[in-house]
């Protein structure tokens, strides 16, 4: 069964095993779109933007602003994802044993290097949710948002996911077509360097998913799976490094993977 079918399977149980709570949907769909989002953003475009009534969204976000889950900037009237969040989640870390011993790892390659690490888990709906990141103390740091969700096809990860995945190449190219890059990258370059990975391990992007940003993506494999289910990225500023320091980031970040790897993440 292709992971198609199986995602087919999946959708159709869980249609015939509830009923979807549609303000609870247009919730988590305004937060999803906050974490993706790098600026705080006006009511009407996140209605817009979302897809929900400008009134409904308008209720969720005051709703949510006195439970502290979104911030809002009174003088500019725009909202972002609030520290409330963090208080969610927080229980979910700190019963997460795996996920305390791996951070360590992943901060001293940060600091190393300065830059950010974190930890991604591929999610039903073809996207990538930030599981855990660690930064360095650099003055001027790269931001991801808890609970952050991204194609799972852009960047450095995309490539790591495409070269796994049992896609055609035409299934692909209609999906890379549709996302949003800052610098659109050559296709064919794209696919190359995606079948790459199987044998150097690693891919690496220089400003396609953001301008001036460049990645570093290792997969995780776990409990001999055909295809990742996590991914470990490094993100640095384009031009940071020198390459034998990109070397020996990669070998540093492929140990990290293999010790996330023998982990289980809840």
């Amino acid at each position: 069964m292709s992971l198609k079918e199986i995602r087919t399977d999946k959708a159709s149980k869980d249609k015939t095993s509830y009923k979807p709570v549609g303000a609870v949907i247009s919730g988590l769909s305004i937060l999803r779109y906050l974490g993706n989002r790098n600026t705080p953003v006006g009511v009407s475009q996140i209605a817009r933007d979302v897809g929900i009534n400008a009134s409904t969204c308008y209720n969720i976000l005051k709703t949510f602003l006195a439970e502290e889950v979104v911030s809002f900037n009174s003088e500019t009237k725009r909202y972002a994802l609030g520290l409330g969040l963090l208080d969610l989640a927080q229980p979910i870390i700190s019963a997460n044993n795996d996920l305390q011993l791996i951070q360590p790892r992943m901060k001293q390659v940060a600091t190393e290097f300065t830059i950010m690490v974190s930890l991604w888990r591929r999610t039903d709906n073809e996207q990538m949710s930030l599981l855990a990141k660690a930064d360095s103390d650099a003055a001027v740091r790269i931001h991801l948002s808890p609970g952050q969700r991204l194609s799972m096809w852009l960047g450095a990860m995309g490539r790591c996911m495409l070269a796994y995945s049992d896609l055609t190449e035409s299934e692909f190219r209609s999906r890379f077509e549709t996302l949003r890059w800052g610098e659109v990258p050559n296709f064919r370059k794209f696919m190359r360097e995606a079948r790459d990975v199987r044998t150097l391990g690693y891919a690496m992007d220089e400003n396609s998913q953001v301008k001036g940003v460049t990645t570093l993506a290792v997969p995780v494999f776990q409990e001999e799976q055909d295809q990742p289910q996590l991914c470990l990225v490094a993100t640095m500023f384009s031009g940071q490094h020198t390459v034998d320091e990109i070397g020996r980031l990669v070998t540093a970040m492929k140990d990290v993977s293999d010790v996330a790897s023998r982990m289980t993440f809840k």
